[in-house]
């Protein structure tokens, strides 16, 4: 499935704990700021500009992408025990 710019401004406002989450406002007025950061974050996931999202844009948008995890110091590769897990 995929979600509308519309479905996704009520979903922001219905739930606001996924806005905060999401880093995104919970309410999107036409003529102020609010408006301006969800355009930008919904055109920055929709990659192949079809006016709305699918499960693929949205995880490339917010999941981590490998490059970006940080191994705490005192845990670097290699330094697992064979009972824990990574």
């Amino acid at each position: 499935g995929v979600i509308s710019q519309i479905e996704f401004v009520k979903g922001l406002r219905k739930d606001p704990a996924l806005a905060m989450r999401l880093n995104l406002p919970t309410q999107i007025a036409q003529e102020s700021g609010s408006r301006t950061i969800f355009q930008l974050a919904f055109g920055a996931m929709d990659k192949d500009d079809s006016k709305t999202i699918d499960l693929n844009e949205f995880l490339a948008f917010y999941a981590p992408s490998p490059h970006s995890w940080k191994v705490p110091a005192s845990r670097g590769a290699g330094s697992f025990s064979d009972t824990e897990a990574p």
